[in-house]
């Protein structure tokens, strides 16, 4: 697989999985962009494995963060109820989008 992070950039910028209604421009999900001292989604997915109540099977940064994304109710992040993530990105991305996601995710820092 290759990592395409422009081609997903597009994706995630036209909205077309819905990523920035949650994640950008409303607080209903957590942001991907570091703000108010709290590090961007690339940086937290690097710590979120190795802190306490971790549940989720991630050994990585990539592995957190398509975990998250296919299997949003297996790890909660505090203050974040059950289900509020859709569970359909499984089947929604292929593995090439899902590769280009995650890259993407990752330059947030």
């Amino acid at each position: 697989i290759r990592i395409a992070v422009g081609s997903v950039r597009s994706f995630f910028v036209d909205d077309a999985l819905g990523c920035a209604s949650c994640h950008v421009h409303s607080t209903a999900g957590p942001a991907w962009a570091a703000e108010s001292g709290t590090p961007g989604i690339g940086a937290r997915a690097a710590t979120r494995i190795s802190e306490p109540g971790y549940n989720g099977g991630a050994d990585s940064p990539e592995t957190y963060l398509f975990e998250s994304t296919v299997q949003p109710n297996v790890h909660l992040v505090e203050g974040y109820p059950a289900n509020l993530m859709p569970a359909h990105f499984a089947t929604r991305l292929t593995p090439q989008d899902a590769a280009d996601l995650i890259a993407y995710m990752l330059t947030f820092e």
